[in-house]
């Protein structure tokens, strides 16, 4: 497997609160993880820092060659919930993070499936032989009011709360894990990213640049395409090819 990523501030905000990290252990394991940080002053890029480094912790020591689908989603879940309590305590017991917290988005890639957990809007993407379609289910106010039929997909593009999010990561000690696992075979990609992509290039553009180059360009395009496109927001991509 070949994995690449890369964060960018964008050309709106001043500092970059997305953090990511990625890596494999043998041609049939890989993993990744995004996350979009929220808080005052530094304390989004704190959480989503804390996150990104507990959790690629908790991957790097619990691996084994023959790790089940069960285990990898039993390890996403424990380490991010667990990874949720430390930025929580943080933010009580520090004033300056007071109400920080994170996205996550994160993958384990295993021989023949791809494990993928999310809390909040961060989202993760296949692309196979099928196309491109999204894997994890955002945790925001848009969502719910589309899932209520409240809200129209393309209204939805011009909601002015898009980014109101009903789970985040640290804002409680205990957070519910959405856990999915999916087909991962030859020659598929799997797209992790935060909402700096998704709010500033549409899924019909993302699967042409997923499909159109090495992993280290694709990123690479992904990237500029959002900030071309205004880059409102941080921008952080990781991609994982079998």
């Amino acid at each position: 497997m070949q994995f690449a990523m890369k964060t960018d501030t964008g050309r709106v905000r001043a500092l970059n609160e997305d953090s990511c990290n990625s890596g494999s252990f043998s041609d049939s394991f890989a993993w990744a993880i995004v996350c979009d940080g929220m808080g005052g002053a530094l304390a989004g890029e704190i959480a989503s820092k804390t996150a990104v480094d507990f959790i690629a912790d908790r991957i790097r020591r619990a691996y084994r060659r023959d790790m089940s689908e069960t285990a990898a989603g039993y390890l996403l879940t424990t380490a991010i919930i667990a990874s949720g309590i430390l930025i929580h305590d943080d933010s009580e017991k520090n004033a300056e993070h007071k109400g920080m917290g994170t996205t996550v988005v994160a993958c384990i890639a295993l021989k023949n499936t791809l494990v993928c957990a999310n809390v909040g809007d961060s989202r993760g993407y296949l692309l196979s032989k099928h196309g491109l379609r999204q894997i994890t289910h955002d945790h925001s106010l848009v969502q719910e009011l589309i899932d209520a039929g409240k809200l129209s997909e393309h209204d939805a593009e011009f909601f002015p709360h898009r980014n109101v999010i009903t789970r985040v990561l640290g804002a409680d000690e205990y957070v519910d894990v959405d856990i999915f696992t999916v087909p991962f075979t030859a020659h598929d990609r799997f797209l992790l990213c935060t909402d700096g992509l998704t709010n500033m290039v549409s899924d019909a553009r993302v699967a042409e640049i997923l499909k159109s180059s090495a992993l280290e360009e694709v990123v690479n395009k992904l990237i500029n395409e959002a900030n071309e496109n205004g880059g409102k927001d941080n921008i952080t991509v990781a991609v994982i090819e079998k």
